[in-house]
């Protein structure tokens, strides 16, 4: 009997001490170098220096009749040479940037170099002859992370605004990396620490604290927070289609058009297309912005049944991007009667959100639309990939249906990453448990706890808890320079 009472005291005492928080100063780390501007020809290159010893590593290197690197003024650009080995390396602009007032929240140097691989590779092997050591990918970001400068989801807001291929998909990275998402789980989190704070407060009277929970209301305190995590957790299929790209799936029997189709479609002649049934024997994929939303199309091999053992594997990795697909376009040919291996393809997408396309119209005669029941939500439209009729109705066609423009417009956070959405089906996880330990009126502690463990799963997002292998995992997909 006395079990219960014990694993409620040392639950209490983990919700008291709470969690571990892994950010700390960074105090003796080594100077680091990198290129930050992309590889390739351009007009300028730059090269990102940070660390204690930043401004010593740029006066190893720097020649200037007019000043000398000690006298820089923060934030300051200053005109002058790159030298190693008694050569000048390049002419450039440098600005040193006083910690805590730089982006990483060390002292900074950035060089501003010219253009070009070559050039930039110099200016950086001089740099870390220098005394800088190379910089891994992300560190910088990570430094600036661990200095406070950034909290985590502010942290991969900066990596999704390098990578972003859609003008939505660099809407909401920006959003993310300002703070929206960050500023929706302080808010959530003020309002567990309120509720964490009454039960709390029950607890030095344990035989009335299930009365005093009930008498705090502490249950209509938590079902509002539990609400708006819903409604955080409901914005993340959107989310996740206007990060990702929506994948469209063009299918049909062979010989339909399906790879004329996708090159009308994308405006080039990507696909092989030839009368022969079965040209396309593997998958073909490109991608495309249509109303600022990434579509990744990819043409498919003919769905048919065939003895041809290659013809067989094209067939197979159809319906394998089938089953992942957002939206497919199922192709048929207008100009002869529909057929069985038709009514296959048909029955193959039924339960998955599809437009049909009718195909060859240019030459057809009589459309055979009612030789197979279709679903009258679906959207049937007559296309020539000859002609380009039909073309522009069907990319309408795409960008209504997933066009989201209500929901980018809203003042609301919206969750792209599936980090974030675990973390928050998490907390509501813990929210759930809080509300049925208080429903079976058990002890505080337990309550205590499963509010701490919610708060735990929130902080998760912007790295208040964290790991040493979460961090290495999301600063390891960052390039080297940022």
């Amino acid at each position: 009997m006395l079990i219960r009472p014990l694993v409620a005291r040392l639950l209490f005492l983990v919700a008291i001490l709470g969690p571990f928080h892994y950010r700390v100063l960074i105090v003796g780390r080594e100077t680091i170098a990198a290129i930050s501007t992309p590889a390739g020809i351009g007009a300028v290159g730059i090269v990102r220096i940070s660390g204690p010893n930043a401004k010593m590593v740029l006066e190893n290197v720097w020649i200037s009749g007019l000043i000398k690197v000690e006298n820089f003024i923060t934030h300051r650009l200053y005109y002058g040479k790159i030298s190693t080995d008694n050569r000048i390396i390049d002419n450039v602009l440098a600005v040193w940037m006083e910690d805590p007032h730089s982006y990483t929240g060390e002292d900074v140097v950035e060089i501003h170099c010219h253009g070009g691989s070559v050039s930039t590779k110099n200016v950086l092997n001089a740099i870390l002859g220098g005394g800088a050591k190379p910089a891994a990918p992300g560190e910088f970001t990570m430094r600036a992370f661990l200095n406070r400068k950034l909290d985590l989801a502010q942290a991969e807001g900066v990596a999704e605004v390098i990578s972003a291929t859609s003008e939505k998909a660099l809407r909401l990275a920006s959003d993310q990396l300002n703070g929206k998402i960050s500023d929706e789980v302080h808010g959530l989190l003020e309002g567990l620490k309120e509720v964490k704070a009454l039960v709390e407060a029950t607890i030095d009277f344990p035989e009335e604290d299930t009365e005093l929970i009930a008498e705090a209301n502490v249950c209509e305190m938590l079902l509002p927070v539990q609400k708006r995590i819903g409604g955080l957790l409901s914005t993340y299929n959107e989310g996740r289609l206007i990060h990702d790209g929506v994948r469209a799936v063009i299918v049909g029997k062979p010989n339909v058009g399906k790879s004329s189709v996708l090159n009308a479609l994308i405006g080039n002649e990507r696909a092989i297309v030839h009368h022969t049934p079965g040209t396309t024997r593997d998958t073909i994929e490109e991608s495309m912005e249509l109303g600022g939303i990434l579509f990744s199309i990819t043409d498919t091999a003919g769905i048919r049944e065939s003895s041809c053992e290659i013809e067989k594997i094209g067939v197979k990795r159809s319906k394998e991007k089938l089953s992942s697909a957002d939206i497919v376009l199922v192709v048929l040919d207008a100009s002869r009667p529909l057929d069985k291996e038709d009514a296959e393809v048909l029955e193959e997408t039924g339960s998955i959100e599809r437009v049909i396309l009718l195909n060859k119209s240019d030459i057809a005669e009589n459309k055979d639309e009612e030789t197979f029941d279709f679903d009258d939500k679906t959207k049937k439209i007559s296309t020539s990939a000859v002609t380009g009729v039909g073309m522009e109705e069907l990319k309408k066609a795409l960008i209504s249906s997933v066009d989201k423009d209500a929901l980018i417009d809203s003042d609301g956070a919206i969750i792209t990453n599936l980090r974030h959405k675990h973390a928050l089906d998490e907390a509501d996880t813990a929210i759930g448990y809080s509300l049925e330990v208080i429903s079976k009126k058990e002890s505080a502690e337990f309550v205590a706890h499963h509010i701490q463990a919610a708060m735990n799963a929130l902080m998760k997002i912007t790295g208040e808890v964290t790991t040493e292998d979460v961090l290495n995992s999301i600063f390891s997909k960052f390039c080297i320079g940022k």
